[in-house]
């Protein structure tokens, strides 16, 4: 069964640097528009 809690693990990495680096983007953007 650990490479269920290690396939989980990654993918939640994975999915919070795509999170983070549509965050940062969204935030350039927006201060780009003032």
């Amino acid at each position: 069964m650990s490479y269920v809690v290690a396939a989980y693990g990654v993918t939640l990495v994975a999915l919070g640097l795509y999170a983070a680096s549509l965050w940062r983007e969204h935030a350039r953007l927006s201060r780009d528009e003032e």
